[in-house]
């Protein structure tokens, strides 16, 4: 299984939508969430690192393996499919175009049907 700071890594970029160099320079400059204190306070975060753990993580779990920038994917879909505003969601993720978004991430959403 993934080791507690790699978790903490996921639950982040689940909660964020980072990629995960964003993840990297967070947590190597910003103080806030505690889960960004957790990951400083070992052994900082390595990329290759996290992928490798991620990737041991599926075979052991028996999953279809995944990198981390799935969960930038998860985010902006979930986000689409409850009904956001595509433009606000590439704002959110910093694109410069709500085509992007369109593009890559929400391709995957189904949007919410009309209430009755």
């Amino acid at each position: 299984m993934l080791a507690p700071a790699h978790r903490d890594a996921l639950a982040l970029l689940d909660e964020t939508g980072w990629h995960v160099s964003e993840l990297a320079r967070f947590v190597r400059g910003v103080e806030l969430a505690a889960t960004a204190e957790r990951l400083r306070a070992r052994d900082g975060f390595s990329v290759g690192r996290f992928y490798d753990a991620i990737k041991a993580a599926c075979v052991v779990a028996q999953v279809e393996p995944f990198t981390a920038g799935r969960m930038r994917h998860t985010l902006a879909t979930r986000a689409v499919e409850a009904g956001a505003d595509v433009a606000a969601v590439a704002t959110y993720l910093g694109h410069k175009s709500p085509s992007t978004l369109r593009r890559f991430y929400a391709t995957l959403a189904v949007p919410p049907r009309p209430k009755r």
